[in-house]
């Protein structure tokens, strides 16, 4: 698309909709979205936050309900069209008839992709599966093997063709709930002798009513995504930025940034105790070079810095329509709070941080720490010819979401993504009708005098901050190109009290093999065998995090410009693409 002269928005818009046939198990239009967005022509940045949301009048009993409780009215499509409704050039159709020929063509599916059918069973076994020739096929899917999706071939069509999705008449919206409800019940019996719940017939149907409702009037009003300023940050002599919302990845980035600019730069990028691998991810630069060896950062030090985010935003993020007091004291004192900053560097430089952090006292609000997990991204960054940028990341929450197949792809389980704990009066993330549940995407656009120069972002749910602001201190601390940036060892905090150290060098063409591992020296020699098959290192000092290795499931991708010269670089330990030319092809 950007050949053919599209912007970056149309190229966005095009590859989203192909991820959703080739990579269903992460994203599509069933699922949620955020994308900040550089126009060159305005010489301003754009965020749209399509995340979803629950139903207005959402259940009270979740489950009771089941499967469909789990699901937030998909926003996805409604990001992707305003995004080209506002940026785009290309006539839609020219943007999607590549999708809907794969779709009635058939494509291959990715080891990641059969990996993924391989996680949930249960989605590919049931009663129902066997009456959808896609979802059959794909559950069977060997090497070599083509896979088609007509249904999602027709919903691409009539995107294209400005329609609805849906059928909002009285027949077609009974004949749709009454599918989402048959799924719910095999999902339910297939899930039954390990969650023993019981779905009650009323809830069931309730939600099911409510969700296509609330979906059903969004697109027939072909209603868009509201085009907000980005929210940036100072770091460095440069702006980092994002998604404005309290309930998005980008607070726990911004909180980051800002206790690390209060850490002395020699302490940042320094030595460390793990060695930078040397060579290339997938890329395509314009330059031909690739910097950045013996450069290395204090990642013990950084990893402190994001256990103590990790307590703040695992206490406090969530939707401020819902917990406005919470939100708002948590972004000034906390997260853009100069001198809270400079006292969390100063602990953290003094090894004062205690083994599990407690959030920061607000003085309007209080909250509940409480673990998270996310998964189930996809990441899109583009820059066009015009100088625009665009840094796009989607979500279905988990592999396949909430498992429910309509129309050729999965809906989301995002309403997952509330919190568990049952809370009076106003917290942060609690469940309510119309909310947005909070989530770790993190989009960036790097700017320079406002100006974007960079756009960046990866998949890997609740890691993705880690991914985010290992690449951001590559590209600004460490002036690395995006190669260098990408292919960098992957650390930083799992939970407040956990903090992990990539374990296994990245995969795919162009990896480096056996270095970019731990090296021997660097080993835990000390510790026992994690329940997931990791090693632990084991402290005397009982302040100190528990520290695991773990292989990354990074999906870094990267364009940036420096003067003339234009790199890309996507990140080989996920199945990522690059591709690219000169401005004048």
């Amino acid at each position: 698309m950007l050949a053919q002269g599209g912007t970056a928005a149309d190229a966005t818009f095009a590859a989203q909709m192909m991820l959703g046939l080739t990579e269903p198990q992460s994203s599509g239009p069933g699922g949620g979205a955020i994308s900040v967005y550089y126009s060159a022509e305005e010489n301003k940045l754009f965020s749209f936050d399509g995340t979803v949301n629950a139903p207005t009048e959402d259940t009270n009993n979740p489950d009771h309900a089941g499967a469909v409780a789990r699901v937030g009215v998909p926003r996805t499509l409604e990001l992707m069209r305003a995004l080209h409704k506002d940026h785009g050039k290309l006539d839609k159709h020219e943007l999607l008839q590549p999708v809907i020929d794969r779709a009635t063509a058939g494509f291959t599916p990715s080891t990641r992709l059969r990996e993924a059918v391989d996680s949930r069973p249960e989605l590919f076994t049931s009663t129902h599966t066997q009456h959808l020739d896609y979802l059959r096929t794909l559950g069977n899917a060997g090497d070599g093997a083509r896979v088609t999706n007509l249904a999602y071939a027709e919903t691409i069509r009539r995107i294209a063709s400005g329609e609805s999705i849906l059928d909002v008449g009285d027949s077609a919206r009974d004949s749709l709930v009454a599918q989402i409800g048959e799924q719910t019940l095999d999902l339910q019996r297939a899930e039954d002798s390990a969650s023993s719940k019981k779905t009650k017939k009323e809830d069931r149907v309730s939600q099911q009513k409510t969700l296509i409702g609330d979906w059903s009037a969004a697109e027939e009003q072909q209603a868009t995504t509201r085009a907000d300023e980005a929210t940036c940050t100072d770091y460095r002599g440069k702006q980092v930025c994002g998604n404005s919302s309290p309930a998005t990845g980008s607070v726990f980035v911004t909180q980051a940034l800002n206790i690390i600019s209060h850490l002395p730069e020699n302490k940042v990028s320094g030595n460390s105790f793990f060695s930078t691998p040397t060579a290339k991810p997938n890329s395509n630069s314009s330059s031909g070079t690739v910097n950045g060896d013996g450069v290395s950062v204090n990642r013990e030090l950084l990893s402190e810095v994001q256990r103590v985010v990790m307590a703040n935003a695992n206490t406090y993020m969530g939707d401020p329509r819902t917990a406005p007091r919470v939100a708002e004291e948590y972004v000034k004192a906390i997260v853009r709070n100069g001198d809270r900053a400079g006292k969390d560097a100063e602990d953290i430089l003094n090894n004062r941080v205690k083994k599990e952090p407690e959030p920061h006292k607000l003085t309007d609000a209080a909250g509940d720490y409480n673990d998270f997990e996310e998964d189930g991204t996809s990441q899109i960054s583009v820059k066009d010819r015009y100088g625009n940028v665009a840094s796009t990341t989607t979500t279905l929450q988990k592999n396949f979401g909430a498992g429910i197949f309509i129309h050729g792809f999965f809906l989301n389980n995002s309403l997952d993504n509330f919190s568990s704990q049952q809370a009076e009066g106003e917290r942060a993330n609690t469940r309510r009708a119309s909310a947005h549940p909070k989530t770790m995407m993190a989009p960036l656009i790097l700017a320079d005098g406002g100006r974007g120069f960079a756009a960046l972002g990866s998949p890997g749910g609740s890691k993705i901050p880690s991914y985010v602001l290992k690449s951001v201190i590559g590209l600004v601390d460490l002036h690395l190109d995006p190669t260098a940036a990408v292919l960098r060892p992957n650390y930083g905090a799992l939970t407040r009290s956990k903090v992990y150290v990539e374990s296994e060098p990245p995969e795919g063409p162009g990896a480096p093999g056996s270095q970019g591992a731990l090296e021997p020296s660097e080993t835990p020699r000390t510790g026992k065998d994690h329940p997931d098959g990791r090693r632990t290192t084991a402290s005397n000092d009982n302040t100190k995090a528990r520290r695991v290795t773990a292989k990354a499931d990074s999906g870094i991708s990267i364009v940036a410009t420096t003067g003339d010269a234009l790199e890309g670089a996507a990140d080989p330990r996920r199945s990522g693409l690059v591709l690219g030319g000169s401005k004048d092809a």
